[in-house]
C-alpha cells in the first residue's frame, strides 16, 4: 500500500514541477528604447537608500544588503548592466531626508504617501501586501481602524503606514523609530495597537519571539503596495526600472517571494494552468487517500511538538507568557489558601538592541540563551522562570520571610546576571533592571502582578538604572506622568502647542539689554503647563528633540532678525543646544540655510553648549564646534561649574563666552565660598579672552556684588521675567524712551 502511495504521489510531483519548469523558462525581453540605453550610459551608478531593518523586505544583516527588494536589485542591476550601490551607514530617518535633498536616487521598497509624491516617481507596484492592525491576544475583539478611536496606536515615522493614517484617519499616534520597538510597545502593554505590514510583522513578531501579540485585523480591504521609486528629476530611471521588472516573471516572483516569507505570494492568476491543475488533482486525490495513515502517525508527533511550542519559548526552552501566567494563576490559587507572599520579578537586558546591531542576531540569541541558562543557576529550584520574549525574563519566587530576604535574592540575582559573557569569540558585558511586584500587596490577580512588574522594570531602567524597583504608588505616578507627557508630546507642536519667550540679557555696567536667550515654553490643554525640566528628557528620548531644536532655532532666529528691523542690528540671540541634536548631520546645514534665508549676521548669533554634549561619544563634535566657530557664531560653555570636566573643556575647546550657573549666583550675597568662586571663574574667562553672562539675578545685593566683580552681562528676574514674542517690542521701546529720557 505505501509503495503504490509513494509512486502516484511521485507521478504527480513530476508533473506540477514540469509545469513549474515550463512557467520558469518564460522571460520577457528587455525592450529599451535608444534614449533610455544612451541615459544608463552616463549614469553606470546609481545610488540606492534602504531602510535597514524593513524586514523581510529589506534589511542589512552583518552589513550585507537582504530581503525581497535585495533580490529585485540584483536582478535588475544584471538586466540593466548598472551598478546599484548602497549608501551605507543611515536609518530610514536619513535615508528619506536625503531623498529629499536628491543625494539618493533610488528607494527599491517603498509605499506611496502624497508627501513622497512631492519628491519621488514611482514604478508601478511589483509587491502587494495588507496594511494589518496588530494587538495582544488579551486585547479586546478589534475588526478595523474605527475600533483604535480611543485606543494608543505606534506606527513607524516616516513609514507609508505612518503617511496612511495620517491622511486616513484622526488616531493619536505613538511614534517609534523601527518596526521592531512598535511591536515591543505593544507586547510590553505601552501602547494597545500597531499598525503596519503583515508580512514584516509576521517576521519580526516570530524573530522577537512577541507570543502574546496576534494579527487581530485588516486596516481596510486595500492592499498595500510596495514600488521602487526614484528622485523626481530622472524620470528616465522610473521607466527603465519598470521595464527591467517586467522582465521579472511570474514563477522567479513566487521563489523571492518563498525564500523570504511563510506567506502565499499570487502575482496573478495564470488561467492556462488551471486544466493541467485538475488532472494532477485526480492523482493526488488517489494518493492522499493511501498517504492518510502514514499522516496520522505525523499528526500526532506534530500535536505534541506544538503542544509543546505553544507553551514554551523555542530559543530557550524556558516557559513562556502564556505558561508563566498560568503557573501564577496556580501559585496565587495556593498562596491564598496559605496566606503566603509571592514576588514577581521581572528581568530586563539594558540597550540588548545594540548587541543585535552591533554583532548580529545570531549573536544576540546566543547572548538570551547563556543568559537563560544562567537565571536558572542563580534561582531556587522552587522557582519559577520564564521567557516573556525579546530580552525580557520572569521569575516566581516564594522563598522569602520579609523584604530584607527578598532583596538579598535580587541582589545576589543582579549580582550573577551583570557579567560578562563570552559570545562567538567576544566579551559581551550587560547591565539589568529588576522590577518587582508582591502579591497580595499590589495585586490579587496574575495580570495585575505582571503588569505592575513590568511597569516597576520600566521606573528602574528610567531613574535607578542597573538597580531595582519596587512597585509603589508614587513612581507609577511618575510614570503614568511620563506616558501622559509622551502621548500629547507628538502632536503638540503641529497644534501650536509649544511657543519661545525671551529673557533678556543685560550689560553689567548700563542694564541696556543687548541679547535674549530663547526658551522653550509648552502649555497643554490637558497637562497644563509643562515645564522644561520635565518635557526636554522625554522630546531626547524618544527622538522629537530634533524637531523642536529646529522649531526654536527658526522661531527665535525669525524673532531677532524683526528686532533687529525696529531697534538695534547689534541685538543678538541665545539658543540652546541638546546633545541629541548634535547626532544630526542636518544639524549645522539647517543652520547655515536658516541664517542666509533671513539675513542675519552670524556674530549676533549665539549658542549655547551644555557639559553634556561634550561628554558624549560622538566623533563629530570637533567638526561640528570648529564649523559653528568658523561661521562667526559665538559659543558659550552653559551651567558652568555644575560638570565634572568643565575646566578640562575650557583648555580644549575655544569658548566666546562662560555662563555661570544659578546655584552659585543663588547664595552669592550670603556664602562667602560662592562669592569667591564666582570672583575666580570671572577672572580665569577674562584671562582667556572670554566675557561672562551671570544667571538668575534676581536682587540688587546680587546685582552689585556681580558688577563689581566685572561681570559682562546679566540675566534674572531682576531685570525681566521670559516674555512671549509679542511683549518684547514693549520692552524694547521702554529702554529706548528710558535712554532718550537720560540723554535729555
Amino acid at each position: 500500500m505505501d509503495k503504490i502511495a509513494f509512486f502516484l504521489i511521485t507521478i504527480a510531483c513530476q508533473i506540477l514541477t514540469n509545469i513549474a519548469f515550463a512557467d520558469d523558462n518564460f522571460t520577457q525581453e528587455l525592450l529599451l528604447s535608444n534614449e533610455e540605453k544612451a541615459w544608463l550610459e552616463q549614469k553606470k551608478t546609481i545610488r540606492l537608500g534602504i531602510d535597514p531593518e524593513f524586514a523581510p523586505f529589506e534589511f542589512m544583516e552583518a552589513s550585507e544588503y537582504k530581503g525581497m527588494a535585495s533580490d529585485y536589485v540584483k536582478l535588475l542591476s544584471q538586466r540593466l548592466n548598472i551598478s546599484l550601490e548602497i549608501v551605507q551607514g543611515l536609518t530610514w530617518e536619513e535615508v528619506i531626508e536625503k531623498a529629499k535633498q536628491g543625494e539618493i536616487d533610488v528607494l527599491p521598497a517603498v509605499g506611496i504617501t502624497e508627501e513622497r509624491k512631492k519628491y519621488l516617481n514611482y514604478t508601478p507596484a511589483y509587491m502587494r501586501f495588507h496594511r494589518v492592525i496588530v494587538t495582544r491576544y488579551d486585547a479586546p475583539f478589534i475588526s478595523g481602524l474605527s475600533d483604535l478611536k480611543n485606543l494608543s496606536v505606534s506606527v513607524q515615522t516616516n513609514s507609508s503606514h505612518h503617511g496612511f493614517l495620517n491622511e486616513n484617519s484622526e488616531l493619536s499616534l505613538t511614534l517609534y523609530p523601527s518596526l521592531q520597538d512598535s511591536l515591543l510597545a505593544v507586547s510590553g502593554g505601552h501602547v494597545d495597537a500597531f499598525v503596519g505590514n503583515v508580512a514584516s510583522s509576521t517576521y519580526w513578531i516570530r524573530k522577537l519571539n512577541l507570543n502574546n501579540l496576534k494579527i487581530a485585523a485588516p486596516v481596510s480591504t486595500e492592499v498595500q503596495s510596495l514600488h521602487f521609486a526614484v528622485r523626481k528629476d530622472w524620470p528616465e530611471l522610473a521607466s527603465i526600472l519598470q521595464k527591467g521588472l517586467a522582465t521579472v516573471s511570474p514563477s522567479q516572483q513566487k521563489k523571492i517571494s518563498e525564500k523570504w516569507l511563510a506567506l502565499e505570494y499570487s502575482p496573478h492568476i495564470n488561467f492556462s494552468l488551471i486544466w493541467k491543475i485538475v488532472a494532477v488533482l485526480s492523482i493526488v486525490t488517489i494518493g492522499v487517500t493511501l498517504w492518510n495513515v502514514l499522516l496520522k502517525k505525523q499528526v500526532r508527533k506534530r500535536t505534541l511538538e506544538l503542544a509543546y511550542s505553544s507553551n514554551y519559548d523555542r530559543l530557550t526552552d524556558l516557559p513562556n507568557r502564556f505558561l508563566m501566567l498560568d503557573r501564577l494563576k496556580q501559585r496565587i490559587h495556593d498562596a491564598s489558601h496559605a496566606q503566603n507572599k509571592i514576588a514577581l520579578i521581572s528581568i530586563d537586558i539594558i540597550d540588548f538592541k545594540k548587541v543585535n546591531d552591533a554583532f548580529g542576531h545570531q549573536s544576540g540569541d546566543a547572548l538570551i540563551k547563556t543568559f537563560a541558562s544562567q537565571i536558572t543557576t542563580l534561582v531556587q529550584k522552587s522557582d519559577g522562570v520564564g521567557r516573556l520574549g525579546g530580552n525580557q525574563f520572569l521569575v516566581i519566587s516564594s522563598n522569602f520571610n520579609d523584604a530584607s530576604d527578598l532583596i538579598l535574592h535580587i541582589k545576589k540575582l543582579r549580582s550573577g546576571l551583570n557579567k560578562p559573557y563570552s559570545i562567538d569569540e567576544h566579551k559581551l558585558s550587560i547591565t539589568t533592571s529588576f522590577g518587582v511586584s508582591v502579591y497580595p500587596d499590589d495585586g490579587s490577580s496574575a495580570e495585575v502582578l505582571m503588569r505592575n512588574a513590568d511597569t516597576a522594570n520600566h521606573f528602574a531602567k528610567e531613574h535607578v538604572q542597573d538597580d531595582f524597583a519596587f512597585y509603589t504608588e508614587s513612581f507609577i505616578e511618575k510614570v503614568s506622568r511620563k506616558l501622559d507627557l509622551e502621548h500629547h508630546m507628538h502632536e503638540a507642536l503641529k497644534r501650536g502647542e509649544f511657543t519661545v519667550h525671551y529673557q533678556p540679557k543685560v550689560n553689567a555696567q548700563s542694564r541696556q539689554i543687548e541679547s535674549f536667550e530663547a526658551l522653550l515654553r509648552w502649555d497643554n490643554q490637558e497637562l497644563g503647563s509643562v515645564s522644561p525640566v520635565e518635557f526636554i528628557p522625554v522630546a531626547e528620548a524618544n527622538g522629537l528633540i530634533n524637531d523642536l531644536g529646529k522649531f526654536v532655532i527658526q522661531e527665535s532666529l525669525l524673532a531677532l532678525s524683526d528686532w533687529q528691523k525696529q531697534f538695534s542690528p547689534e541685538l543678538s540671540m541665545a539658543i540652546n543646544l541638546s546633545p541629541i541634536q548634535f547626532h544630526s548631520d542636518r544639524l549645522i546645514p539647517f543652520i547655515e540655510e536658516t541664517i542666509l534665508k533671513l539675513g542675519l549676521d552670524c556674530k549676533t548669533i549665539e549658542f549655547e553648549i551644555t557639559e553634556g554634549i561634550l561628554m558624549r561619544d560622538n566623533t563629530g563634535i570637533d567638526g561640528k564646534l570648529a564649523k559653528l566657530k568658523s561661521l562667526g557664531i559665538t559659543l558659550t560653555m552653559d551651567d558652568f561649574g555644575t560638570g565634572y570636566s568643565s575646566m578640562n573643556y575650557l583648555r580644549k575647546y575655544k569658548f566666546d563666552m562662560l555662563k555661570i550657573d544659578r546655584e552659585f549666583i543663588m547664595d552669592i550675597t550670603t556664602e562667602e565660598s560662592n562669592r569667591k568662586l564666582v570672583a575666580a571663574s570671572i577672572a580665569m574667562a577674562h584671562e582667556l579672552g572670554m566675557k561672562v553672562v551671570a544667571e538668575g539675578v534676581e536682587t540688587e545685593a546680587q546685582y552689585n556684588i556681580l558688577v563689581e566683580q566685572d561681570c559682562d552681562l546679566l540675566q534674572g528676574w531682576l531685570f525681566s521675567r521670559p516674555l512671549p514674542f509679542d511683549e518684547i517690542p514693549a520692552l524694547l521701546n521702554f529702554e529706548e524712551n528710558k535712554l532718550m529720557k537720560q540723554s535729555l
